[in-house]
C-alpha cells in the first residue's frame, strides 16, 4: 500500500538576461531574452479513497479498499543554511 510515483515535469520559459550593472544603460535597448528549460520533481501516491463509518479493522480495510492515484504534487525544495 505504499506505492508512489515520481516524474520530472519539464517546460520552456522565456527569461530576461540581466547584464552586469556596470553595463546597464538606462533608456537604452531592452535586455535580451532567451528560452530556458526548467524542471521540477513531482510525486503522486496510491491512496485509499474509501470512506468508512466507525473504526474498521485493518483486514476489512484491506479487503474493501478502493485505491486511486492522487493528483501530482511538487516535491518541496529543501535548502540547508550553513553558518
Amino acid at each position: 500500500m505504499g506505492n508512489i510515483e515520481l516524474r520530472w515535469l519539464t517546460w520552456e520559459e522565456e527569461e530576461t538576461v540581466m547584464p552586469p550593472l556596470s553595463e546597464v544603460q538606462f533608456g537604452g535597448p531592452p535586455f535580451p531574452k532567451r528560452m530556458v528549460k526548467k524542471r521540477k520533481l513531482q510525486f503522486r501516491k496510491f491512496v485509499n479513497t474509501t470512506v468508512y463509518a466507525g473504526m474498521p479493522s485493518q483486514d476489512f480495510v484491506n479487503q474493501t479498499a478502493v485505491m486511486q492515484w492522487s493528483e501530482w504534487a511538487d516535491v518541496p525544495e529543501v535548502t540547508e543554511k550553513h553558518e
